[in-house]
């Protein structure tokens, strides 16, 4: 009987000891004590965000070889470069930009079949503009 209770004892302290594990808790994604710390943030967060924001680039690299391409790109707010190489059968390429004065680099190279184009949008603020139309129909609509 001594025995037992002896036992009992030390199965119930490693118990004990394993279910006081359980309770620390650490700040993870399921906790509901996490909490920030602000301070460690720096002071200009803010300002850095906004800049940041105004400085947003979008860069279009599109790479399409093969029987019926199609690209069409409806970016009205565009900063940046747009690099489409369309190699092969039914190419079309569509790009339409209204209302924006965003500087774009326009790279363009159709070569193939049914080659077509067509950019409605932005005017002076085109940079590098390069269009390269080989072989086939090559029908070019440039509207701004």
């Amino acid at each position: 009987m001594e025995s037992i209770k002896k036992i009992s004892i030390v199965c119930l302290f490693l118990l004990s000891f394993l279910a006081s594990a359980q309770d620390e808790k650490l700040p993870s994604y399921f906790s509901d004590q996490l909490q920030f710390d602000n301070s460690q943030l720096p002071i200009s967060t803010i300002n850095n965000f906004q800049i940041n924001s105004q400085e947003m680039v979008s860069t279009i690299s599109l790479k399409q070889i093969g029987n019926a391409n199609v690209t069409n790109i409806d970016d009205r707010f565009s900063n940046g470069d747009h690099r489409v190489y369309q190699i092969g059968n039914g190419n079309n390429y569509q790009f339409l930009n209204y209302n924006s004065n965003q500087p774009i680099n326009l790279g363009v190279l159709q070569s193939g079949n049914d080659n077509s184009l067509e950019v409605q949008g932005i005017n002076s603020v085109f940079q590098n503009l390069k269009i390269v139309q080989f072989g086939g129909a090559k029908m070019s609509v440039i509207n701004y």
